[in-house]
């Protein structure tokens, strides 16, 4: 995570690009997936949110925003979602590529397999849902 800070990890050493590479990633995906499991995973599904209770009434009203939170319901999404929240989840560097092995955070067992372009895209869809909901629903409130 210390690599993080404004570095692009190309422009590390060549022997850190590793590392930097990695950290570079987490640093975006952490807080993301963080906020998704915790206060917005709220906001647009538990009962006492008035979003969630509009989602939940009038979900044909907005279909985007229900098709999101229907992708924040996937198996993939959710337990890749849990193993960065529980920091549960192993960076496997092979032959040129990353895969990202996830485990579930109470028993250690393995629950998805992902590249680093898969995370990239949960990362993308999260950060867009977010940042949309920023924009146009509470900036207005």
């Amino acid at each position: 995570m210390a690599f993080s800070a404004g570095v692009k990890w190309e422009q590390a050493q060549p022997s850190l690009h590793v590392l930097a590479r990695r950290g570079q990633h987490l640093a975006r995906w952490l807080p993301t997936f963080l906020l998704l499991d915790g206060p917005l995973g709220r906001l647009l599904k538990q009962a006492p949110s008035p979003l969630a209770a509009v989602l939940k009434s009038t979900y044909s009203s907005f279909p985007l925003l229900a098709s999101a939170r229907d992708a924040f319901n996937t198996d993939l999404f959710r337990k890749v979602r849990n193993g960065f929240a529980h920091w549960s989840f192993v960076w496997q560097e092979r032959e040129g590529s990353v895969q990202i092995q996830v485990f579930h955070f109470e028993t250690g067992t393995l629950e998805a397999e992902i590249s680093v372009l898969e995370g990239e895209a949960l990362h993308y869809l999260s950060a867009t849902v977010i940042e949309s909901l920023d924009k146009e629903l509470l900036r207005k409130v």
